[in-house]
């Protein structure tokens, strides 16, 4: 806040006067878990439990919110991942694959209202508006991870969906941006993208690493490579169309066509080719940015996978020639011969020719 600083310490948290520069209060053992809107409450929690504190005095505001007695509950509270609600009536909070909500009046009442399957919980938030939560989470390994965003409508507590999205930093976070935008950076983020939960679409990106935003949304403070701070205006949004020739993105990967001449590319939603002798772009094309993307050997087909379909691509001819509905699917192509496996979590494998673009082959386990 204007009034005070929340310091993390080898030991715990620290409140700290700004005027005086003097320790208000200790707490030793406790991980700072986020702000409420306007900063005057904060969320801390040791391993036992979680607990609400006002920004200003330190002193703890109504009981812990959660604690190891509580029934289903084993501790470890500082590991959690959790947003207050714009208006700070109720707590939303990620945890063992669950989403909770909890409201703050009367008598606390704890409530499961989404499950989750993820490697990583990256970040969770509302919407600036109230109506959205979102929470991006991490599919993978630690040098491969595949991020996506999850949403839910914050009065039905329904899903509305699951979109994967661009992202090249496994210490991933997500922030409330404007309305129902928000934005998922990283620490290492070459560039910051905006997903409206409304719609469900990427419509842009910051050409850094967003680390805050101000209280009243209308600035943004973004780091380029550890070595420069820039204020950015919120309303500046890059649109993906505008992307030129010579971003600075983060590739995700790249391989050599079939002959040895061509380098494929993919870079922040975009499919770049290259002259390998020249070093020169011959060609772009647009995918949605994080879409999984994989190359068949001889660099001739590509598929493209979102949580709901695969597209077969001709890259000769740029453009997809066949599509396969799934369930958050994923592919790849087989090492020697024209076909590629799709795998859903709905527990099947499904085997397709690319030369008659039918699935010879479907497997179902339990």
């Amino acid at each position: 806040s204007q009034k005070r600083a929340l310091l993390s310490t080898s030991t715990g948290l620290a409140l700290c006067d700004l005027g005086s520069h003097e320790v208000i209060e200790l707490f030793n053992d406790h991980d700072f878990i986020e702000f409420n809107h306007d900063r005057s409450r904060t969320l801390i929690a040791t391993d036992d439990q979680m607990q609400i504190i006002s920004t200003d005095t330190g002193e703890p505001i109504g009981e812990p919110i959660l604690t190891s007695d509580m029934p289903d509950e084993d501790g470890d509270f500082s590991d959690l991942t959790a947003a207050f609600s714009p208006d700070g009536q109720s707590i939303v909070v990620a945890r063992d694959s669950a989403l909770l909500l909890i409201n703050l009046d009367g008598d606390r009442e704890i409530r499961t209202i989404g499950e989750y399957l993820a490697d990583q919980r990256c970040g969770l938030t509302y919407t600036p508006d109230g109506k959205y939560i979102a929470l991006a989470v991490a599919h993978g390994e630690s040098d491969s991870f595949e991020f996506a965003v999850r949403v839910w409508d914050s009065e039905s507590h329904e899903l509305r969906f699951e979109r994967p999205i661009a992202m090249e930093d496994e210490d991933a976070y997500i922030i409330g941006l404007t309305g129902s935008r928000v934005v998922t950076s990283g620490d290492q983020s070459v560039q910051s993208i905006v997903f409206d939960c409304q719609s469900g679409q990427t419509v842009g990106y910051y050409p850094a690493n967003v680390t805050s935003i101000t209280l009243d949304r209308r600035a943004a403070l973004i780091q380029r490579d550890y070595q420069q701070l820039q204020v950015w205006n919120v309303a500046d949004v890059i649109d993906l169309d505008q992307l030129p020739e010579d971003i600075d993105a983060a590739l995700s990967s790249a391989q050599f066509a079939g002959n040895g001449k061509t380098i494929i590319s993919t870079q922040l939603g975009m499919l770049r080719f290259w002259d390998a002798a020249k070093g020169t772009s011959l060609d772009r094309m647009r995918v949605p940015p994080g879409t999984r993307i994989r190359f068949s050997p001889d660099a001739r087909w590509m598929v493209t996978a979102d949580n709901r379909s695969v597209q077969l691509w001709d890259l000769a001819e740029r453009k997809p020639i066949a599509s396969y509905a799934g369930k958050q699917p994923r592919c790849d192509f087989h090492p020697t011969r024209p076909e590629f496996v799709i795998v859903d979590t709905d527990r099947s494998v499904r085997v397709v020719s690319i030369q008659t673009q039918q699935v010879m082959h479907r497997i179902d386990w339990v």
